[in-house]
């Protein structure tokens, strides 16, 4: 989602098909962790930097109170966003410019395919769309849906499906320059003569068929952070904490950057092919806050975190980081409400508000020194 590279985070929905599934039950666990147990501020070593937005923001040309997605950026800095069509049957994309005009596209109906439910959606840059969906293919004699994932044009043409070999419920939803994309999610496996189905959690590299080309690889990094120990079969508590609200984004150096938002928050760094190199710890500004975005851009690490404080101003913070070291460079305060939308040059934000009185988006932007 930031201006240098296509990295994006997924634009996720729970089905409701799959009730108190394990990636409800962990999503549920994670909310109610963080509202049973307030978040205390700690003190930073150097005072948060305000940070304000320019002074004329631009209204983007989209309906007032529609319901959006978390924006994405492509590396021209043209966000795009989910955009939920009225009757809820389809998610539509909407282009917006860097000076506010918009374009939505909307994406073609799948040939064959009757009732439809899409789980994760994201771009690649230029503006391809790509879904993972749940579908009833009308062609199909069982009668049964399958997972699918779907490849649309830029102007919003069909391009092409394919089935999943096994029930694959994601979560994230990383598309990669290769063809390939980046997903994660839990394998829906029903063992012969029993009634319950087994949620195996899975994090992983798949081809453009959707077949699986490797699972991430785990790793116990020393206290450099490199791979003191790698194998290939993965860690349930790795792929679980990117189940409890993980983003994924692709970083300039072609790298795979994974946010964890556990007890501590941690960002774990992938090649393309799946094999881990490196894992960094990173200093935070509330004991028990919540880690609730990234990107990378020019070298740096930008997260955002949510916590409780006595001034409702001083609960959101942004910690610039070095992609490489994980090592703390500046925070800021922002003195505004607002979603990132690009992070470019490892220093310009472009952030979307909402305009209280008309409903409409605006967009700001302002520099991280």
């Amino acid at each position: 989602m930031e201006g240098t590279n296509p990295g994006v985070q997924c634009f996720f929905c729970l089905t409701p098909g799959v009730a108190m599934s394990q990636v409800v039950k962990l999503i549920v666990a994670a909310t109610l962790v963080s509202c049973l147990h307030p978040a205390g501020f700690a003190q930073l070593s150097v005072a948060p930097t305000p940070l304000t937005l320019s002074d004329h923001l631009l209204t983007v040309q989209t309906p007032a109170y529609a319901t959006y997605g978390v924006p994405q950026c492509d590396t021209n800095g043209t966000i795009y966003m989910r955009h939920e069509a009225a009757d809820n049957s389809s998610w539509n994309l909407a282009r917006v410019s860097a000076d506010g005009t918009a374009e939505q596209t909307e994406l073609a109906a799948v040939p064959g395919f009757g009732d439809m439910h899409t789980f994760a959606m994201a771009t690649s840059d230029g503006g391809a769309a790509h879904e993972i969906v749940r579908a009833w293919d009308e062609n199909d004699n069982s009668d049964a849906p399958s997972i699918y994932y779907l490849q649309f044009d830029p102007d919003g043409s069909f391009r092409s499906r394919v089935a999943f070999a096994n029930e694959f419920i994601p979560t994230m939803l990383l598309p990669l320059p290769s063809g390939d994309f980046f997903a994660v999610g839990v394998v829906m496996k029903k063992q012969p003569g029993m009634e319950d189905t087994e949620e195996i959690p899975l994090a992983g590299i798949f081809d453009s068929d959707a077949r699986l080309r490797s699972k991430l690889q785990s790793a116990t990094p020393d206290a450099d952070g490199h791979a003191a120990a790698a194998k290939s079969d993965g860690e349930s508590d790795i792929e679980e904490a990117m189940l409890r609200g993980g983003q994924a984004r692709l970083g300039d150096d072609g790298d795979i950057y994974v946010l964890l938002s556990t007890s501590t928050t941690r960002v774990r760094v992938y090649r393309q092919s799946g094999e881990f190199r490196r894992e960094m710890k990173l200093q935070q500004p509330f004991q028990e806050g919540l880690a609730t975005g990234l990107w990378i851009s020019g070298g740096r690490l930008l997260v955002t975190y949510e916590g409780e404080a006595d001034n409702p101003k001083d609960a959101i913070t942004y910690i610039l980081y070095d992609a490489r070291s994980g090592e703390f460079i500046r925070a800021y305060r922002p003195e505004y409400t607002g979603t990132v939308a690009c992070f470019e040059d490892g220093q310009s934000l472009t952030v979307l508000v909402n305009d209280k009185y008309s409903g409409k988006l605006e967009m700001g932007t302002t520099q991280l020194q």
